[in-house]
């Protein structure tokens, strides 16, 4: 998917996540897109999302006008990338390279300084290329692009600006009123920033990695520069002078430094001792060695390292990464992935009403698949034996589903667990779901009172060697709820069944 397109996707998912009321995009209205994408993208899952996600948009588009801003932030880039090379110009060209009073120095500290660094920016990429191919490729991400993360952290006072003009041009200032509304905006934004963050870290390492070696390069350009310009407008005079060295190591250290570009010029390295200050001599020559080093050792492998990063966006651009197995996707695309198989539903002492099972039955589609023939059966009685199906049922879940508000009771509820683990078959699997709903509506919002019944719920259905996944069937799902489910699938989905 290209970066432009995974931007949309992520766009339209951050603000269904910031919206679980559908006060902007409605339940029936994601629905629709997401059966008309399904419909004309049956096999390619990225065509699929991304028709839904440019659906979902132009609907978006009509209650918060230019909310498409949001995908123009890469546009700010060429303008900030001019500003940044500008700069790095003047700081070139202001750093006095030949030296102060008419003087070439040919120790020239500036440029000294500019060679070591860049020396030692060398070694590390020389030490992250051999240390790469033995890195994983998600500590690969982590590692090279930590200080990605960092600045995006640092820029979330611009994102929160952004966000509230964005609300500001959404609903002017007599909007009072429909503060649901801009809340749900500011909500949207800021989860776009965030799962952005994260999902373009790999670029936007790219473009820091890109932007630093051609600013280097720049760096160096204008210090030459300025050598030149200087040398053109006032004679100058070489020179030297150290505390601590004496004329054969700076002949060494000149001759090491400068003599591939002497050698070039078919020059060789002057000799320096005549040159100890006060005594001085020719500059020209000395400018030449100067700027020529710099253009073989600074400028061309800078470029070339700004190539490489160039070619690494365009190819990142290209084909950019998205998460299938993000929950939010996955409840999208899992319906198309499995194959067909019966899902019974056995709800133990307690009535699911309309509600209820339609919520449950939801869910289960979004774990197995639209192909599943799920079945919500009787709820059985307290103390009624488990009753399997025989060995001919293949590809079958039973769904076991227990009210919180039921004290949980081993010789009960876990023996009960424990006979339907036991009588599994080949191709046959159980799933414990605890539905808190009555609960919640009996306690009310007593969130001690919840935990403590979770864990005793808990407690029981680990003991039958099983895991227990806790939904409220009259609240909208939680974004994880279907990897829960999954994860708690007793024995664990044979690959052959998720695909």
């Amino acid at each position: 998917m290209r970066e432009h397109e995974a931007r949309s996707v992520l766009l339209v998912r951050a603000f269904e996540e910031g919206d679980p009321d559908g006060r902007l995009l409605s339940a029936g209205e994601r629905a629709r897109a997401t059966e008309a994408a399904r419909t004309l993208h049956p096999d390619d899952e990225e065509a699929l999302l991304l028709s839904r996600a440019e659906s979902l948009l132009s609907t978006l588009e009509q209650r918060v006008p230019r909310v498409r801003d949001l995908l123009a932030v890469d546009h700010l880039a060429p303008i900030g990338r001019r500003v940044l090379l500008v700069l790095a110009l003047v700081l070139g060209l202001s750093t006095q390279a030949l030296g102060p009073l008419q003087h070439v120095h040919v120790l020239s500290a500036p440029l000294l300084g500019l060679f070591a660094w860049n020396l030692v920016v060398y070694l590390l990429v020389l030490w992250w290329m051999i240390r790469r191919p033995r890195e994983t490729q998600s500590s690969d991400t982590n590692g090279a692009l930590s200080g990605a993360s960092t600045l995006a952290a640092r820029g979330g006072g611009w994102l929160a600006r952004f966000s509230q003009g964005l609300v500001r041009r959404a609903f002017g200032r007599v909007a009072a009123r429909r503060a649901e509304e801009q809340r749900v905006v500011a909500a949207g934004v800021a989860l776009w920033a965030s799962s952005w963050g994260r999902s373009s870290a790999r670029l936007l390492g790219a473009h820091l990695r890109h932007l630093f070696h051609l600013g280097a390069a720049v760096v160096m350009t204008g210090a030459v520069a300025g050598m030149y310009l200087r040398g053109l407008l006032t004679e100058y005079k070489a020179t030297w002078q150290s505390t601590f060295l004496d004329a054969e190591r700076v002949q060494t250290l000149l001759d090491t430094l400068l003599g591939p570009a002497a050698r070039l010029l078919g020059e060789t390295v002057p000799a320096v001792a005549p040159l100890r200050a006060p005594s001085d001599g020719e500059a020209a020559i000395w400018i030449h060695l100067y700027a020529l080093t710099a253009l073989l050792g600074v400028v061309l492998p800078r470029l070339l390292l700004t190539l490489v990063e160039v070619w690494k966006l365009r190819r990142l651009r290209a084909a950019h990464p998205l998460d299938l197995e993000d929950p939010a996707f996955r409840r999208l695309l899992v319906r198309g992935r499995a194959r067909a198989q019966r899902v019974d539903v056995q709800p133990y002492s307690v009535q699911l009403d309309v509600r209820r099972r339609e919520a449950l039955q939801a869910l289960l589609h979004d774990l197995f698949g639209s192909r599943a023939d799920v079945r919500v059966n009787e709820a059985s009685e307290y103390g009624d034996a488990w009753e399997p199906l025989g060995d001919d049922a293949h590809d079958w879940c039973s769904v076991i589903v227990f009210a919180l508000g039921q004290s949980p009771e081993v010789e009960v509820h876990g023996e009960l667990l424990s006979e339907a683990r036991a009588s599994l078959s080949a191709d046959q699997q159980v799933l414990v779901v605890i539905d808190a709903s009555r609960f919640r509506e009996r306690v009310g919002e007593i969130d001690e009172r919840m935990q403590e019944r979770r864990r005793a719920w808990d407690r029981v259905v680990r003991e039958a060697e099983l895991q227990a996944v806790h939904v409220d069937l009259l609240r909208p799902p939680r974004a994880d709820v279907v990897l829960e489910l999954e994860a708690a699938l007793w024995p664990p989905r044979r690959a052959a069944s998720a695909s």
